[in-house]
């Protein structure tokens, strides 16, 4: 039985990451969460016992921890609680308390964060240049195929709706535009 749970804490180690023996990216780290009540009696805050874990992370939660996260931040973390008993070689025995994390951030209400997305490298499109001659800047072009500098005519085809203008590239080089049987673009 897996058993998903959320605890609220602080970092408590420095972020130890790797790769697994098959290239995974990993990192983890210990995270100490305690309870902090308010005592009527006393009318003050009273901490409670700190509660120990070893938080795992894999794949692209493990490569995003180590740019976002810092020792003794305060952070929830959202994952898969695994309970393990060890004996030590002196005859020691205790459980050890692990979160495969899901999920991970900082806990807002110490702070404040800046969320970025990280977003994969994109692959670049196909290019072809239909000539050897160059074509026209950006502010020479015109829908309609004709440089404006020169006079010279483009011949697109004989469409001249708006989806027949072909898109350039930096390098002035057309765009292949790759689209599906719906006429929908085609990921890239």
């Amino acid at each position: 039985m897996t058993d998903i749970i959320t605890v609220r804490g602080i970092i408590g180690t420095d972020i130890k990451a790797g790769t697994t023996k098959g290239g995974t990216a990993c990192a983890d780290f210990r995270l100490a969460s305690k309870e902090r009540r308010f005592d009527r009696e006393t009318q003050e805050w009273v901490d409670g016992q700190t509660n120990w874990y070893t938080v795992q992370c894999y794949r692209k939660l493990a490569e995003n921890i180590g740019s976002s996260l810092r020792k003794g931040q305060h952070v929830i973390v959202t994952g898969k609680l695994r309970l393990r008993q060890w004996t030590s070689d002196d005859g020691r025995q205790g459980t050890a308390c692990e979160i495969d994390a899901e999920s991970l951030g900082h806990d807002l209400f110490w702070g404040t964060a800046n969320f970025v997305r990280s977003i994969p490298p994109r692959q670049e499109p196909q290019t072809q240049q239909l000539s050897a001659s160059p074509l026209p800047d950006a502010e020479q072009r015109s829908p309609a195929g004709v440089n404006a500098g020169t006079g010279e005519v483009y011949d697109w085809g004989t469409d001249t709706s708006a989806e027949a203008v072909p898109e350039f590239n930096d390098d002035n080089s057309i765009l292949i535009d790759e689209r599906d049987e719906n006429g929908l673009r085609m990921a890239g």
